[in-house]
């Protein structure tokens, strides 16, 4: 009776550590996750907007981010990162700009033969910061552009 006893409690010792090690790797932690995600999408949305983007080239994407506080520019990068990071991309790169409509033409303008230097000058005053972000050995750069008086 003692082997029976000893049989049962060694099955259901194995079935609780069997259970435990399961639960570890269990999905309902990565849903949990992805809501605070999400969740954090939704708040982080209200500081920033796409104003430009050359998403389409096979190995490096750029955005251009109007953003209303720039002491969200970290998160708004890793949210960024997820939304838009693939294989295939090699590189990443944002510009944080304080006025939506210099978002919207900085990269075109810039490029524009025709632009003079002191338009281009003033542009340059809108943008905030720099991101560069090369998911292969996941380097990142944060570099902001003006330093306050």
């Amino acid at each position: 009776m003692k082997k029976f006893l000893k049989l049962i409690l060694i099955i259901m010792a194995s079935i609780f550590v069997i259970g435990f090690i399961g639960s570890l790797f269990d999905n309902k932690k990565d849903i949990q996750k992805a809501e605070i995600t999400q969740s954090e999408d939704t708040t982080l949305n209200m500081y920033f907007e796409i104003e430009y983007s050359d998403i389409d080239r096979p190995t490096q994407r750029n955005l251009s981010v109007f953003v209303s506080d720039t002491t969200k520019i970290k998160a708004i990068n890793k949210l960024l990162i997820s939304r838009y990071s693939d294989n295939k991309s090699n590189y990443m790169g944002f510009t944080y700009f304080d006025n939506k409509h210099i978002a919207k033409i900085y990269e075109k303008k810039i490029w524009d033969k025709n632009t003079s230097d002191k338009e281009g000058e003033k542009l340059f005053r809108h943008v905030i910061a720099n991101y560069n972000y090369n998911p292969s050995n996941k380097y990142e750069s944060l570099q902001y552009m003006h330093k306050e008086k």
